[in-house]
């Protein structure tokens, strides 16, 4: 990852940690090889200011019985966000768009947003939204 980054320091680059596995206990092999793979890659990516790190940090409750596969909840909060980062000489903005299926639990999609927006604002990151996100006023 460091010779990656160090390779594309003209181009920004997204990086995704790996899930813990909600199948297995969390005290197992796999999943704390995970944990300590997601720290390093935290660490790494801070070191970069082209790199960010998405992190999929979903609870247990959105996975199935079994803990494997997301469940509804779960891929309902795994909704399209697309969003890029812009740096220019005098500010800093990401540009999110956003799309929601009409199907989907517009609560569940109103708390994912809120994660989001809470996180940019922590940052004092400046943000477009843009998108659709299916709400029917009739």
């Amino acid at each position: 990852m460091l010779q990656f980054a160090q390779k594309y320091m003209n181009t920004n680059i997204i990086m995704v940690n790996i899930p813990l596995r909600y199948d297995l206990a969390m005290n197992s092999q796999i999943n704390l090889e995970i944990q300590d793979f997601n720290n390093k890659l935290s660490k790494r990516a801070k070191l970069f200011s082209h790199v960010d790190l998405v992190e999929t940090n979903f609870n247990r409750k959105y996975f199935t019985k079994h803990g494997l596969h997301l469940n509804n909840v779960g891929k309902e909060l795994a909704n399209v966000i697309a969003a890029i980062k812009l740096n220019t000489q005098k500010r800093k903005v990401i540009i999110m768009c956003i799309y929601r299926a009409p199907s989907g639990n517009f609560e569940c999609f109103l708390s994912k947003l809120e994660i989001i927006l809470n996180c940019l604002h922590k940052h004092n990151i400046k943000f477009i939204i843009c998108g659709d996100i299916n709400i029917n006023y009739l």
